[in-house]
């Protein structure tokens, strides 16, 4: 069960969605609708085809109605056979982070079947305040690695709006605004969303080699938070140290590093750690 949750939405960054036929092209074996019209470069398709190959797994994209979350344009969910990536059925084609966004998904997928990271399984139904801290916590780690990996492959790491977030937050910890006020009905979720900018912003300048503009936003997002956010900084380092004496990068470290904010939260009463498969290939 992947959750992708509203705090996404505002970043970027179940009931039956209506769907439509799909079929297989013949150049790749992604299934595309039939209705939307994505071109796929090259770059992707040859992306997908590795995953495909380290994975055993064929690559779906599917499109939806809607995928539950305002603003969420993909999202990658589990399926016994495939890499399943849902697409909103009325994104614009142009956009030019789909290419991008596709490849981050698909990269949830590669982790998951391809390389043995472990993802969070709810052990009962969730509230949705439960739900959403649990996104978040997966979410502030596993997008470490997604953003690293999918800009090794060429693909950008960030959404084009994401540099206009960083200034409004940062215009707003300058200003002692209350950015994320929208959190305010529980205030310990909305510390734990602080705390996860922080992270998101210090892995995207340590993992995923933002240009000279970026770079000097999460500088300048950085600099400021421990003053504007002292309690949550303090967290933050304490995330930030436990994920410096791992390496992210390799399955059983980064079990670890959940495994211990698992705790930290206090979590183990709501989730348990689960593997969807074993690797199975020596491309890792």
């Amino acid at each position: 069960m992947i959750i992708k949750l509203l705090l996404i939405a505002f970043l970027i960054a179940v009931l039956p969605f209506s769907t439509y036929a799909f079929y297989q092209k013949q150049e790749t074996s992604i299934y595309l609708s039939e209705i939307k019209d994505i071109r796929l470069s090259l770059k992707l398709k040859s992306y997908i085809n590795k995953v495909e190959r380290i994975t055993k797994r064929r690559v779906s994209i599917e499109e939806r109605d809607t995928l539950g979350v305002p603003g969420m344009n993909a999202a990658f969910i589990e399926h016994p056979t495939d890499i399943r990536v849902l697409v909103l059925s009325n994104w614009n084609t142009n956009d030019p982070d789909i290419e991008n966004t596709i490849a981050h998904e698909i990269t949830h997928g590669l982790l998951a079947y391809g390389k043995g990271y472990v993802r969070l399984k709810p052990k009962r139904n969730l509230s949705s305040l439960e739900a959403n801290t649990v996104g978040l916590l997966s979410t502030m780690i596993d997008d470490l690695v997604v953003n690293n990996l999918i800009h090794k492959a060429g693909f950008k790491a960030f959404g084009n709006n994401y540099p206009m977030v960083l200034r409004n937050e940062i215009s707003g910890a300058k200003n002692k605004q209350d950015f994320y006020e929208q959190f305010n009905s529980d205030l310990t979720f909305k510390s734990r969303f602080i705390v996860f900018r922080y992270i998101l912003a210090w892995g995207s300048l340590k993992y995923s080699s933002p240009n000279k503009e970026m770079r000097g936003l999460l500088a300048s997002f950085l600099g400021i938070f421990p003053k504007a956010y002292p309690s949550e900084y303090k967290t933050a380092l304490e995330v930030q140290r436990l994920i410096l004496h791992h390496d992210l990068f390799s399955p059983t470290q980064y079990q670890i590093v959940i495994k211990d904010l698992v705790n930290m939260w206090q979590l183990n009463d709501v989730v348990e750690l689960v593997k969807l498969t074993d690797p199975n290939s020596s491309e890792h």
